[in-house]
């Protein structure tokens, strides 16, 4: 069985397979360098990311203007951070994209290695998921809330993962973040007070528990 580290590096194997067939294909190109004027119309409910998406189109914009003239090495070192950065978008946007036919097979090959990578590191942190879940239940949300919670953050952990860490450790930080978020957004929603002081004080005890 592949461990985390492998997944991981085979994630990322598939991304880099995606990004150099769309440097070597002409429409692809093409569709590197719209990317800033898509990413305009994909600007972030959330107001603290809506505040820094202006400088992120202006940086990619940047790294576009370098793509003529450079190597496929430079190509993909000015490009990595920006297209993983907005990777959703970016695999929403391919289908759209006029790629040829070799082009086209590389990319559904790849995305579908990158699909079932992420799926097996989201599935080995299903009980972290659960744990959690037990952790922060009875404060103001069921457990299949909680559940549904975490199970979106190990879908963040699963995209964001690199081997410099354990994942088990990665993926505890995401699912609890995650399922942090969804109890403060109902207190908030609510004006409950009691769940605001019982979810810092499990926040508390999960930080020293983990101490």
């Amino acid at each position: 069985m592949p461990t985390a580290s492998d997944l991981a590096k085979r994630a990322d194997a598939s991304r880099r397979a995606i990004l150099e067939t769309l440097l070597g294909d002409p429409a692809g190109i093409a569709f590197l360098h719209e990317l800033p004027d898509v990413l305009e119309d994909h600007v972030p409910a959330d107001p603290k990311l809506a505040l820094a998406w202006p400088r992120q189109i202006e940086s990619l914009h940047e790294a576009c203007a370098q793509i003529p003239g450079a190597t496929l090495e430079e190509s993909i070192d000015v490009l990595w951070d920006h297209v993983r950065q907005h990777e959703e978008i970016v695999h929403a946007s391919l289908p759209m994209v006029a790629l040829g036919p070799l082009s086209r097979r590389r990319i559904e090959v790849a995305l579908a290695v990158l699909v079932t990578c992420r799926a097996e590191l989201a599935r080995a942190a299903r009980p972290i998921v659960e744990t959690l879940a037990q952790h922060y239940a009875e404060i103001n949300l069921s457990r299949e809330e909680l559940v549904a919670a975490g199970e979106r953050g190990t879908a963040l952990a699963a995209d964001r993962y690199r081997p410099a860490y354990a994942f088990s450790t990665y993926a505890r930080w995401w699912v609890s973040q995650s399922m942090v978020a969804a109890i403060a957004q109902r207190a908030s929603r609510d004006s409950d007070t009691h769940a605001e002081r019982a979810l810092t004080q499990r926040i508390h005890n999960e930080q020293s528990a983990r101490s």
